[in-house]
């Protein structure tokens, strides 16, 4: 699928629900702040009733004789969409409210080597728990994303699957789809990405991953895997891909791969080495900094980015890899020319996957 990365104009559904968070209104108050008729309010109206969206409250305050006057207030405690999302190192969940609020999150770490069917049902199970611990409402969710860690494309089987374990707690519409896709839709809508139309995502962890976002949309191309950077070929490199070829980006930029290259057992010690000025460490990672400019820079000469977003956990533990990788791309694209792109590290936290997957949730809901 393909997500809108700058917010939607706001139909009148969700500016009721905006005048509301304020504070109780009459159907006569909401005309006049809201500037539309009874019928059209009415209509509106009808429709977030039955989400259970808002309620009617008896005027505490009656004046005179008759039928108290009724005023309209948000319902509380209403789930509107989720988002889960199942990475290499981590699950996370959230629920939304129809405010865009998180209302409950839950987050565990998990083993790379596991199944992610598995990991989905155990996180599934803790946020239906989480949000009946909160007394939360969930009888109206209108849809739920969620983002896996496997390449996703149109036509693929995990949907399917996903919808037998997600149906165990909730009935709604299921959005599914790269876990590095919903990352990089939260951080255009809400980080380092913001108010660039033109930019691509890259992800730095336990694998490599990618993503574009053209005309303030993030595409899956025509297939639905548009962005998987880690498997494109770096000259040069022979190790062996779990994928099958050979020479993948991610076989010598992920996690694993700079940590062997820098003779340390994990990124904890990696980070240290760093700190410490060791030069197999910084040699390690401005390698690995040239190993992605170099497959970064055919994307830039397709589609001519103003920003490239970093993130994942290599980028977050290792922040220089950023600069390193702004300087290696220079050097791979055409002197003399004004290209004029920012290469700027993510700045959300780990939970910005699970965000980004509810964010899509909500986008298929507001059709």
């Amino acid at each position: 699928m393909e997500y809108l990365t700058r917010p939607q104009a706001e139909s009148l559904e969700q500016r009721i629900i905006g005048a509301l968070s304020t504070g109780s209104y009459t159907r006569a108050e909401l005309c006049d702040v809201l500037d539309v008729s009874r019928p059209v309010l009415g209509r509106a109206l009808d429709a977030l009733r039955a989400q259970a969206v808002v309620d009617y409250l008896p005027d505490p305050h009656p004046h005179g004789r008759g039928r108290p006057v009724e005023k309209l207030a948000l319902r509380p405690g209403v789930v509107a969409v989720l988002g889960l999302d199942i990475s290499r190192s981590q699950a996370l969940a959230v629920a939304l409210d129809h405010q865009g609020c998180c209302v409950a999150q839950v987050s565990r770490n998990r083993d790379a080597a596991g199944q992610w069917e598995e990991d989905l049902a155990s996180l599934g199970e803790s946020l239906a728990t989480e949000m009946v611990h909160c007394g939360l409402e969930t009888d109206y969710v209108t849809a739920i994303g969620v983002g896996l860690p496997v390449p996703v494309g149109r036509g693929d089987a995990y949907a399917s699957k996903v919808v037998s374990l997600t149906k165990r707690w909730w009935n709604a519409p299921v959005i599914v789809d790269n876990t590095i896709r919903m990352a990089a839709l939260r951080e255009a809508r809400d980080g380092a990405g913001g108010g660039a139309a033109e930019q691509f995502y890259v992800h730095l962890g336990w694998g490599v991953g990618g993503s574009v976002i053209v005309a303030d949309h993030v595409r899956d191309g025509a297939t639905g895997y548009a962005g998987e950077l880690g498997h494109a070929r770096v000259p040069g490199s022979d190790r062996r891909c779990y994928c099958g070829k050979t020479g993948c980006l991610e076989t010598v930029a992920s996690i694993p791969a700079v940590c062997r290259a820098a003779d340390v057992d994990d990124l904890d010690a990696l980070a240290e080495a760093l700190a410490r000025g060791e030069s197999k460490a910084r040699s390690a990672l401005r390698s690995a900094a040239e190993s992605i400019a170099c497959v970064s820079a055919a994307a830039v000469l397709l589609m001519s980015p103003s920003r490239i977003v970093v993130g994942g956990e290599l980028t977050h533990a290792c922040p220089r890899i950023v600069d390193d990788l702004q300087e290696a791309l220079t050097a791979e694209l055409i002197p003399g020319v004004p290209w004029d792109i920012e290469v700027v590290p993510a700045i959300l936290d780990d939970d910005g996957r699970a965000m980004g997957a509810a964010i899509a949730a909500l986008t298929y809901a507001k059709g």
